[in-house]
C-alpha cells in the first residue's frame, strides 16, 4: 500500500490536519511516534507498541527471539477551540469512537485539539464505560508541536535530517 501523501488531498481542515500528521508519522519511526504521544499526553503511560524479546520459553520450548506487536490507536482531529465544551457533535462522536477500544486492552483513542488546556469534559466522559475512559487521551497542537521540539532539539537523541525536516 502507498503511504499518504504528504501534502493532504482532503478539503476539510479536520481532515488535512489529520492526514497531514499521519503521513509525517508513517515516515519516522515508530519509537519516536510512541515517544512523541507520550509526551504530548503527559501521563498516558508507557504506551504498547512492539517488543523484542530473547530466549523465551513456551511451553518447554525456547526459541531464540520473539517479536511481537498488537497495539491499535485511532485519532480524532479537531481545528476549533471548544469543540467538546457542550453536548453535540463532538461529544457524540467521541462516544462513538470509544466504542472501538471496548474488547481491546491495546487500544487508544487520541484527540488531537487547538484547546490551550484539557476540555473539562475529559475528566469525567459521559456515556462511556468506564473501562475503555483511561485509554482516551486528550492532547492539544501546543502539546505535540513541544514534544516535538523537545526531541529534535535534545543533543543527546539522534533524530535523522529527514526525520528533523518532516517534523
Amino acid at each position: 500500500m502507498p503511504p499518504n501523501p504528504l501534502f493532504s488531498t482532503y478539503r476539510s481542515g479536520e481532515n488535512r490536519v489529520t492526514s497531514s500528521t499521519m503521513a509525517v508519522f508513517e515516515r519516522i519511526d515508530l519509537a519516536l511516534v510512541q515517544e512523541l504521544l507520550e509526551t504530548a499526553t503527559a501521563g498516558a503511560g508507557e504506551l504498547p507498541t512492539i517488543s523484542f524479546h530473547n530466549q523465551v520459553t513456551i511451553d518447554e520450548a525456547v526459541p531464540d527471539a520473539r517479536i511481537s506487536a498488537r497495539f491499535t490507536w485511532w485519532f480524532e482531529t479537531k481545528t476549533v477551540r471548544g469543540a467538546y465544551a457542550g453536548e453535540g457533535h463532538g461529544r457524540s462522536q467521541l462516544r462513538a469512537h470509544m466504542r472501538q477500544l471496548d474488547g481491546d486492552p491495546s487500544a487508544r483513542l487520541f484527540v488531537l485539539t487547538p484547546d490551550p488546556v484539557r476540555p473539562a469534559w475529559f475528566t469525567q466522559v459521559d456515556g462511556i464505560p468506564h473501562q475503555v475512559r483511561d485509554r482516551v487521551l486528550w492532547l492539544s497542537f501546543r502539546d505535540l508541536a513541544t514534544a516535538i521540539e523537545a526531541a529534535v532539539t535534545n543533543p543527546a537523541r539522534l533524530v535523522g535530517e529527514q526525520t528533523r525536516f518532516l517534523l
